[in-house]
């Protein structure tokens, strides 16, 4: 019997996480361990942009800075993502968001996936699929959107400086 595909559901929660200048501080110093991506994703077009799975001690550094009662369950996998100004993000599935998660993730297991920027931005954010329509959501700290991970998204070329995001993902309950 075919799957029947589901809309995407679509949320904006502020205040994500608590302290956005620490997650920022740690992002921007991890910076030498990001990854940049290579590769072709769309025929000869690829993303421009860096990654960092966050793992460990890393990874609890920055669950402590996260209000938890604003995600649908705890996070599961955390992976944070920096741009240059021209970088950009192709469209894509949020679960994409997750590079660790392709490896571990069972089918069906990854049940949400939330993009959350970790600076602030009038001309910068990210489009999101919200089962009707693409939303574009400007970058304001600590604001989360969160989808289902199918649901697909992408950032235009950043315009204003540096960019950091966080990329957040769990199970069901």
């Amino acid at each position: 019997m075919p799957r029947t595909p589901r809309i995407p559901r679509f949320l904006l929660t502020d205040d994500v996480v608590g302290d956005c200048p620490e997650a920022l501080r740690l992002a921007a110093s991890w910076a030498p361990r990001f990854t940049r991506l290579t590769g072709t994703t769309l025929e000869t077009l690829h993303d421009s942009h860096a990654t960092l799975p966050v793992e460990g001690p890393d990874r609890d550094a920055l669950l402590a800075l996260l209000k938890p009662e604003t995600l649908p369950t705890p996070p599961d996998w955390i992976s944070l993502h920096a741009y240059r100004p021209g970088d950009y993000a192709l469209p894509h599935p949020l679960r994409a968001e997750l590079p660790t998660a392709a490896d571990d993730i069972g089918d069906g297991d990854l049940r949400w996936v939330a993009v959350c920027p970790l600076t602030r931005s009038a001309l910068d954010g990210v489009t999101v699929w919200n089962g009707d329509r693409f939303v574009r959501v400007l970058d304001e700290p600590g604001r989360a959107v969160t989808a289902e991970p199918d649901a697909w998204c992408w950032t235009s070329p950043v315009a204003d400086g540096a960019r950091y995001a966080m990329a957040l993902g769990g199970r069901d309950a």
